[in-house]
C-alpha cells in the first residue's frame, strides 16, 4: 500500500514538475492600419504636415493604390487610396505581424474553426485575411518578403503623441466573433471580456454594435492639455469629456482620434 501511494506522489510530482507545452502564438503584434477617405492625400498631410510626424514611406503609387505611411508610435498609420468609387472613410483594416508564416497560420486557423481565409501574395508581402472577421473591415496578417526600414525619429510631433493604447471594433454578431478573437488572439491576455493586451503594441477592444466596423484609436499624449490646446487652434476638436479628446472626423477625414494623458 505504502509503495502505490509513493508511486501516486511521485507521477504527481512529475507531472507538476514538467515542462508545461509551449502555446502557439499567431499574432505577434499590431503592425499598421490602413486609413481610408475621399481625400486620402489629405489625411497623409494632415499627419504629416499638421501633426508633424515621422514618415514610414512617403505617399506613392504601388501598382493597384496609392500610399504612405506615418508613425504613430507604436504601429503605423497608411493613409491608401484603392481608386474607387465606394464613399468609404475612416480604418479600413488592421494588419497583424505574424508570428510564424502566414501558410502555417492558415493551417493552425483552419482547425481553430475559421472557414473562411484567403492567402494573397507578391514580391513585398504575404497577406493572410481572415474574412469572417473582416466585415466592417479587412483583419488581416502581414509577412513582408522585403526588409521594412523604419525612421529612427520619434513620435511625438505637435500633439506629443506617444502611442496607440487602443482599437475599438464592434460587431453584430458579438457572441461569435468574440469565440473567433479568443482563438485568434491565444495566448495574449484578455483582461476583460472583449479587451486583449497585446506587448509592444496597440491593445484590442471589441463591443456589440448595430454595424460591424471599426470604431476609434485611443491615443496616449504626453500632456492631454497641449494636444487639446493644438487641436482646438486647429478647429479639430469634437467631443471634449475633461480626460479625453477627441477630433471631428468631419475635419480629420472620417478618422476618430481619441486622446487621453
Amino acid at each position: 500500500m505504502k509503495s502505490k501511494l509513493m508511486i501516486l506522489c511521485l507521477s504527481l510530482l512529475l507531472t507538476a514538475c514538467a515542462p508545461k507545452e509551449k502555446q502557439e502564438i499567431f499574432v505577434k503584434k499590431i503592425d499598421h492600419f490602413m486609413l481610408t477617405c475621399k481625400k486620402p492625400k489629405e489625411l497623409y498631410d494632415m499627419l504629416v504636415y499638421t501633426f508633424d510626424l515621422p514618415v514610414s514611406w512617403q505617399y506613392r503609387s504601388m501598382g493597384n493604390f496609392t500610399s504612405g505611411g506615418i508613425e504613430f508610435g507604436n504601429c503605423v498609420l497608411e493613409a491608401i487610396d484603392f481608386k474607387i468609387e465606394e464613399d468609404i472613410e475612416g480604418i479600413l483594416g488592421m494588419a497583424f505581424e505574424p508570428a510564424m508564416k502566414v501558410s502555417d497560420i492558415q493551417d493552425r486557423l483552419r482547425e481553430k474553426g475559421f472557414k473562411e481565409t484567403n492567402l494573397y501574395s507578391n514580391q513585398y508581402w504575404k497577406n493572410l485575411i481572415c474574412n469572417e472577421l473582416s466585415t466592417g473591415g479587412t483583419v488581416f496578417f502581414c509577412e513582408y518578403q522585403i526588409p521594412v526600414n523604419r525612421p529612427e525619429k520619434e513620435p511625438g510631433g505637435n500633439l506629443g503623441i506617444r502611442y496607440v493604447e487602443k482599437v475599438k471594433i464592434a460587431y453584430s454578431d458579438y457572441t461569435k466573433t468574440l469565440d473567433l478573437w479568443r482563438k485568434l488572439l491565444v495566448p495574449h491576455k484578455e483582461i476583460k471580456e472583449g479587451f486583449w493586451e497585446i506587448e509592444a503594441s496597440p491593445n484590442i477592444e471589441i463591443i456589440k454594435g448595430d454595424y460591424d466596423k471599426f470604431i476609434s484609436f485611443e491615443v496616449k499624449v504626453k500632456s492631454l492639455e497641449k494636444a487639446r490646446s493644438f487641436l482646438s487652434e486647429k478647429d479639430l476638436i469634437g467631443k471634449d469629456t475633461g480626460s479625453s479628446v477627441y477630433t471631428d472626423p468631419q475635419k480629420t477625414y472620417g478618422v476618430l482620434f481619441e486622446f487621453t494623458e
